[in-house]
C-alpha cells in the first residue's frame, strides 16, 4: 500500500504596512506631551515661499483637550503671523496653517478622521492655489484658497513644540520628509503604501530611525534635528518583512 506523504504547509506572513523604501523598521521617536522637542534648525531650505509639504507618519497619543498643542511649527510667538504649524484646535481637531494662526489659510483636520493611539499617515501640503491635507494616501481634504507667498522669518522648525509657547504633544514620529513642491493625491497614496516617488525638490527626509542617538539624521539635505528629552522607541508603523515564508511540519 501507498504511504501518504503530508504536504508543508505555508505560513501566511503577519499583516503590516509595506516597508517603505530605503527604511529598516521597527522604530519612532515618541515624545512624552510634557517637555519633549526636536529642533530642525532654521536653515533657508525649510523656509517654504510656495508649493511646499511635509507628510510622514504620525501615532498621536493624547486626546485633544486643549489649543495649540504642537505637532510641528516654523514660526514664532506670541503672534505666529508668520511661517507654517501643524497643531491642535478644540473641539478635537487639528489645524495646519500658513502665515498666521488664526486668520491664514488653513485646513482642518477632525481627530476622527486621523484617530487616537493609530498611525496614520498624513500629508499637509499648500498647493500655490490652497490648503489641503492627505489622510493614509486616501481621503483628501481641502482647506482655504490661497494664492500668495508663504510669509518667512528666520526660525527654527520645532516638532513639538513653538518658538515662544504653546503646548507639547505626546505622539510618536516615524518616516517624514519636506518638500519644496506639491506632491500629488497620488503620490501621497504611493508614499502611504511605502513606495517610493518622484525625488524631485525632496529638501529633507528623516526615517526616524537612528536609535540611541541624540539626532535625527536628514539623509538627503542638512537638515539634522537635535532631541531634547524625547526618546527611541520600538513601536513602529511598519516592521521589516519576512523574506520568504516559513515552511512549518504538518
Amino acid at each position: 500500500s501507498r504511504i501518504a506523504i503530508p504536504t508543508p504547509r505555508i505560513a501566511a506572513p503577519a499583516r503590516s504596512l509595506v516597508l517603505p523604501v530605503g527604511m529598516k523598521g521597527g522604530n519612532s521617536l515618541s515624545f512624552d506631551g510634557l517637555n519633549d522637542v526636536l529642533d530642525f534648525g532654521s536653515h533657508a531650505s525649510l523656509g517654504f515661499t510656495g508649493p511646499f509639504c511635509l507628510e510622514g507618519w504620525i501615532y498621536v497619543a493624547q486626546e485633544v483637550t486643549s489649543n495649540y498643542r504642537v505637532i510641528f511649527a516654523r514660526s514664532d510667538g506670541p503672534s505666529w503671523g508668520n511661517g507654517y504649524a501643524f497643531e491642535s484646535r478644540l473641539p478635537g481637531s487639528l489645524i495646519f496653517w500658513i502665515n498666521n494662526y488664526s486668520s491664514g489659510p488653513q485646513v482642518i483636520l477632525s481627530m476622527n478622521q486621523i484617530g487616537i493611539c493609530r498611525w496614520r499617515h498624513l500629508a499637509l501640503r499648500y498647493s500655490g492655489a490652497g490648503m489641503s491635507a492627505v489622510i493614509g494616501g486616501k481621503d483628501v481634504v481641502d482647506g482655504t484658497v490661497y494664492s500668495g507667498a508663504v510669509t518667512v522669518k528666520v526660525t527654527p522648525l520645532l516638532f513639538g513644540y513653538h518658538v515662544g509657547g504653546g503646548s507639547y504633544t505626546r505622539m510618536h514620529l516615524c518616516g517624514w520628509r519636506a518638500w519644496n513642491r506639491h506632491v500629488t493625491h497620488m503620490e501621497c497614496a504611493a508614499r502611504a503604501r511605502g513606495e517610493e516617488i518622484d525625488r524631485t525638490s525632496l529638501v529633507s527626509s528623516w526615517s526616524f530611525e537612528d536609535g540611541a542617538t541624540t539626532t535625527v539624521v536628514d539623509s538627503v539635505g542638512v537638515n539634522h534635528g537635535t532631541i531634547t528629552g524625547a526618546t527611541w522607541s520600538t513601536l513602529a508603523p511598519f516592521t521589516a518583512r519576512v523574506a520568504s515564508p516559513a515552511r512549518l511540519p504538518a
